[in-house]
């Protein structure tokens, strides 16, 4: 047993990117499965990672389609089609947005939004950057994480709902965010998060290391 908890202290971080690559790879198999007519097996993609993202077509990257983003009107992004022109509808459901999976000419969109695909990325970077020196630094202030990945990716998303049926969110006017806004602030998120949580593994790990007597690595 011994052998195993000292694989895997020295294996931890590759194997958390690698879980995440590939979980995030796998948002992409849905769009390859549906150009080539596989719309079954591409269903069932879209359903598991609809447990944890919302699927907002408009939120969404494209593959196979005149544009790799189908923006709201709202979003004020000039000379590119919407969502509004893809889904031939003019009012906004987010139910129909949800599961519009897209068509031959606009492409089929990813499994999982923009935002989440750039925090899986930017947690994957700290990961690596975090193996790349060692394993030498400190967690990242709490206050720095908050400041700059908590509150850029909290305001970009939570004002986006402003105009909405829920009152408390009418405080903010009616407004959508951009796939660069939201990448941006994913990236961000995924990355001050990751600065913070693989040091704190480390400490946690390292008795680990200690009470199995591991090698150095």
């Amino acid at each position: 047993m011994s052998n195993f908890w000292c694989w895997f202290y020295k294996k931890y971080i590759l194997l958390f990117c690698l879980l995440i690559l590939l979980y995030t790879a796998g948002a992409f198999l849905a769009p390859i499965l549906l150009n080539s007519g596989s719309t079954t097996a591409a269903g069932f993609i879209y359903g598991f990672y609809g447990a944890t993202c919302h699927q907002f077509a408009f939120r969404s990257w494209f593959l196979y389609g005149e544009q790799v983003f189908y923006p709201l009107r709202i979003s004020g992004i000039k000379n590119v089609v919407t969502y509004e022109d893809i889904s031939k509808n003019s009012a906004v459901d987010l139910s129909v947005a949800r599961i519009y999976s897209g068509n031959a000419t606009a492409g089929y969109k990813l499994a999982i939004c923009q935002r989440d695909i750039a925090i899986n990325l930017g947690f994957i970077l700290a990961g690596l950057g975090f193996a790349f020196v060692n394993r030498k630094w400190q967690p990242i202030p709490i206050l720095f994480w908050m400041v700059l990945g908590l509150f850029p990716v909290f305001f970009d998303g939570v004002t986006q709902l402003g105009g909405s049926a829920l009152p408390v969110l009418n405080t903010f006017p009616p407004r959508e965010s951009t796939p660069l806004l939201r990448t941006t602030t994913g990236l961000m998120f995924g990355l001050t998060t990751g600065l913070f949580i693989f040091p704190k593994l480390e400490d946690a790990l390292r008795t680990v290391k200690e009470n199995h007597r591991c090698k150095e690595i």
